[in-house]
């Protein structure tokens, strides 16, 4: 046999050989991802649809899904439900309490004692420390038999699988965003203050627009949390009330008054005896302070340029018929045609709500008298 034709032959065999092996090392099948989800702040409606939707995603192809939890309240869901998924999930489902100084209430509480495996800070301070636990552990689920979970490749130090971190789609983390209680309260109140400065200082509806999406987040949050709608009635009466003293350039009673129900109704709006779903001092002392800022020195602002607007077609507004916005004595305001107008009368004083009718125009004033009635 030629040299050649000899060599050929050996390398066929020993190639022959080595099938079965690499046959074998093909099959060896490559872990599953683990996926992570952030479950953070209260867990709310987006919160629990993010969890749900992630749990089925991971039945596919995970290994493993960790749930870090911190979060101290649950609102606007159903508990049982979506514990229920939890514990319904095949993949096999770890719950770790993290980061430092996090906690799990609520349902979170029953997801920790629901889950696969357990974990609190203290004995997984960082992701690396979790998955070096979790490596070789069996974990037992609704299937039949337990996974080996592969996490961590010691001879290389690092996780030895893919790591998919999942968080909420941008829609819903501005909702779970706005569904706290501070979130709201502030929401509502600058809504309210977009739509006010709209109306008296009519543009091009940029202020109007902002106010009433503002306002539709903060109702959006007011329907999710545990709400004192008289709180809110409150809230909406002080102010109310402090547009008025506005009006008449005062800054007496109301006012006072006005700020006070702003603190009382921010304070009791969300009654909870969670702390996490509480108004604290701080956030109720801001949202008198921007209510101060607001009507103060806004609107104070505001008020004074519309009044002070040149009068342009006088022979429009004399003869017209106004309504005393104020008492005028001799000086108040009046409106006419859906404008504010400061204006003065030589008679004697003009009580609040009477018609009047504007006689003439001195400069940016209007002279006014008492409409006397045709007695036929």
């Amino acid at each position: 046999m030629r040299p050649r034709r000899f060599f050929a032959l050996v390398l066929l065999a020993l190639g022959l050989a080595s099938l079965p092996a690499s046959f074998a090392s093909a099959q060896t099948p490559t872990p599953g991802p683990i996926d992570i989800v952030e479950v953070e702040g209260l867990i709310d409606p987006p919160m629990a649809r993010f969890i749900t939707e992630r749990l089925a995603s991971a039945d596919s192809d995970a290994q493993l899904v960790i749930l870090r939890l911190n979060s101290p309240a649950d609102v606007g869901i159903d508990p049982a439900a979506l514990l229920a998924t939890v514990e319904a999930t095949d993949v096999p489902v770890v719950a770790w309490v993290a980061p430092r100084g996090a906690t799990a209430e609520g349902v979170a509480d029953a997801i920790f004692e629901a889950a696969d495996a357990r974990f609190a800070v203290d004995e997984a301070a960082a992701l690396a420390d979790l998955l070096q636990a979790l490596d070789g552990t069996e974990l037992q689920t609704t299937g039949p038999e337990a996974t080996t979970i592969e996490s961590w490749d010691e001879a290389r130090g690092f996780p030895g699988v893919l790591l998919r971190f999942q968080e909420l789609p941008l829609w819903d983390r501005l909702l779970h965003a706005v569904t706290t209680p501070a979130a709201a309260l502030f929401l509502i109140l600058l809504g309210i203050f977009g739509l006010i400065f709209e109306t008296y200082n009519p543009g091009i509806g940029i202020a109007a627009a902002l106010g009433a999406v503002l306002m539709a987040l903060g109702f959006y949050a007011l329907d999710v949390l545990p709400t004192n709608w008289w709180a809110l009635l409150l809230i909406t009466a002080s102010l109310i009330g402090l547009l008025y003293d506005v009006h008449v350039a005062g800054l007496g009673p109301l006012t006072i008054g006005g700020l006070v129900g702003v603190g009382v109704g921010s304070a009791l709006l969300f009654p909870s005896d969670n702390a996490a779903l509480d108004v604290n001092l701080l956030e109720v002392l801001a949202a008198v302070v921007l209510t101060i800022v607001f009507f103060v020195s806004v609107m104070t602002a505001a008020l004074r340029v519309r009044l002070r607007r040149p009068i342009e077609d006088s022979e429009g507004v004399v003869g017209s018929i106004a309504e005393a916005q104020t008492d005028i004595a001799p000086e108040g305001t009046v409106l006419s045609n859906g404008t504010l107008w400061r204006a003065r009368t030589m008679e004697t004083g003009i009580a609040a709500g009477s018609k009047v009718e504007v006689k003439a125009t001195e400069g940016l004033v209007l002279l006014v008298e008492p409409l006397h009635e045709d007695p036929s």
